[in-house]
């Protein structure tokens, strides 16, 4: 049992790592509350869907958020990886990824 504890603590440890960048959008800017923490590192293995909650949870933002990467909006299920090898590969990090209220 300890060892298997062990290892659902450190499950994430050894994914790489990749750092962004969460700003509201700049048509929102204004009316959006920013996050505590702009700049994350976190595993590529992230999820859209797990940024959006963290967004929610760290702000008074209660409605469904559109997440958006070089304005294009992202699908929940996708990964950071996934975003990092499809739009923002030859950029400099951190990968800037935006927010706004879903319309």
């Amino acid at each position: 049992k300890q060892w298997y504890q062990r290892r659902v603590r450190g499950f994430h440890r050894s994914d790489v790592k990749i750092s962004i960048s969460l700003e509201p959008s700049q048509k929102d800017v204004a009316m959006l509350e920013s996050v505590p923490m702009k700049y994350i590192r976190c595993s590529m293995r992230l999820k859209v869907s797990h940024l959006e909650k963290y967004i929610r949870d760290k702000t008074s933002l209660k409605d469904e958020l559109e997440i958006t990467c070089n304005k294009t909006p992202l699908d929940g299920q996708l990964t950071l990886e996934n975003i990092w090898l499809d739009t923002w590969k030859v950029k400099e990090a951190p990968m800037r990824l935006y927010y706004s209220k879903k319309t």
